[in-house]
């Protein structure tokens, strides 16, 4: 009974060290408008996915890639999951060791965040958003994206 308790104990200090590793945090849209809001030269990039959704799962290399190659840049990349629950979230994050920052939009009418993300948008997934507020320019990118249109989505919104 004791190695039982202590095998959970520490099963859950390695399960809080990973997600606080990987940097996962639970957030209302009015906090990622915050993050969208500032008003810096830092690009920020935010792509919407979900755990059960194969071409946002497909994309998230290309968001790692990018994050790994750009960490002297002021490039800022945010993996919003949305419609998926925190432990799948960290199931996953932690299996795929994914180093970006990871947020859970914890928000369940999408009638009300949606527009806010985009008011054309209707609310499929991935979407990648790519803000810089200094230079003025915000794009907007729905559907899957291959590492060469998110870099030039970039480059776009840094010049």
């Amino acid at each position: 009974m004791r190695n039982l308790f202590f095998s959970c104990l520490f099963s859950f200090f390695i399960l809080t060290a990973s997600i606080q590793a990987q940097n996962i945090s639970t957030v209302k849209i009015t906090q990622v408008m915050e993050e969208m809001a500032k008003d810096d030269d830092t690009t920020r990039i935010i792509n919407l996915w979900a755990t059960w959704c194969a071409p946002c799962i497909k994309e998230l290399p290309y968001f790692e890639e990018v994050n790994a190659e750009s960490q002297d840049a002021k490039i800022k990349i945010i993996l919003l999951a949305v419609e998926d629950t925190p432990e799948s979230i960290s199931r996953f994050v932690t299996k795929k060791n994914i180093q970006s920052q990871v947020m859970i939009l914890d928000e369940t009418d999408g009638s009300y965040w949606i527009p806010k993300i985009n008011i054309d948008w209707q609310g499929e997934i991935p979407v990648t958003l790519v803000v810089n507020n200094a230079h003025q320019k915000k794009k907007f990118h729905s559907g899957e994206i291959d590492k060469e249109n998110l870099i030039k989505l970039i480059q776009e919104s840094s010049n």
